[in-house]
């Protein structure tokens, strides 16, 4: 249906339920028989014609949302996720909700995880400094620092991705790459791709507070799974959240949305941030440490074996 088109339908279903006289009028115009006889019929009628043009609605926001998204394979099941998610918070369902927001943040981490050329990058900067930041012998009117611009301190992007805890560059008992949990990952994305390697000391408190959120998906996505004890830090965190759910519908839409666009911006820049990488020292770190994180026990890869299916 032509976008012009959509929209007189949708001002007309508008009409419908601001004004009753209009709606018995188009009704009788529509389904003359069924508005004589079953007025309930009449009414299932029209709000079966709604929900169509809601759907059609949220189908060109998923559209818009994803438009110019630089993972183009990834972008048709990221629509549908979309949809399911938009549903989902209709029907005030927040568990489903949040699993259909937490599928849309691991598709997309799991596909840039796979690229080889931001493995290399997470490999090779792990130890560096965290924070980069402009000389002090260089002006600062209209100066920006750059990938370059990374004074030597003991606060490595380590420390920031595993919460303070310093990977270490040698040693045995160490956890390989690919067994990195899903958040992990996803603050890896955050760094390296959202903030593109490039974070200052006055970024820190947005990168926090955007990972505390997705954190807080991730958990309420766990609503979805039986089994598994949680500790009573993050009980008390999932009954926060559900307590003032309905705010949290917009705080997790506007995580997506942060996370999105900051990989829409950043993806481009990953060539860049992996000459800087390969411009490194030669050694590279194949193996981390694995922090124990104070009141977070997260288990587990990334599996989208499950990914985009509904719940039964």
């Amino acid at each position: 249906m032509e976008t012009k088109k959509e929209i007189v339908l949708s001002k007309i279903l508008q009409l419908t339920w601001q004004d009753e006289e209009f709606k018995v009028n188009l009704l009788n115009l529509l389904f003359p028989k069924n508005c004589r006889d079953n007025k309930r019929n009449s009414n299932e009628q029209i709000s079966q014609i709604y929900e169509y043009c809601i759907e059609r609605v949220v189908h060109n926001q998923a559209k818009d949302f994803y438009k110019g998204f630089p993972l183009h394979n990834q972008i048709p099941a990221l629509e549908e996720d979309f949809v399911r998610m938009e549903f989902f918070r209709r029907k005030d369902n927040f568990e489903d909700f949040s699993l259909a927001v937490y599928q849309q943040i691991e598709r997309i981490t799991n596909q840039l995880w796979i690229n080889k050329e931001f493995a290399a990058i997470f490999k090779k900067m792990l130890c560096c400094p965290a924070y980069i930041s402009l000389p002090k012998n260089q002006a600062k009117d209209n100066a920006k620092p750059t990938l370059y611009d990374r004074p030597k301190s003991s606060f490595t992007i380590g420390n920031l991705i595993f919460f303070g805890k310093n990977p270490e560059s040698e040693g045995n008992n160490a956890k390989t790459i690919p067994a990195l949990t899903a958040i992990e990952k996803i603050r890896s994305v955050t760094y390296f791709i959202g903030y593109k390697a490039s974070m200052t000391r006055d970024d820190f408190l947005s990168y926090k507070e955007l990972n505390s959120l997705l954190y807080n998906i991730y958990q309420c996505r766990n609503l979805n799974h039986r089994g598994g004890e949680k500790s009573a830090q993050q009980q008390e965190n999932i009954n926060r959240i559900l307590s003032l759910k309905t705010f949290y519908y917009f705080k997790f839409m506007g995580a997506l949305a942060q996370y999105v666009d900051s990989i829409k911006n950043g993806y481009p820049f990953l060539s860049e941030i992996e000459k800087y990488a390969t411009s490194l020292d030669s050694k590279e770190i194949d193996y981390i440490q694995t922090p124990v994180l104070p009141g977070i026990v997260i288990k587990g890869k990334i599996d989208l074996s499950n990914s985009g299916k509904k719940k039964n």
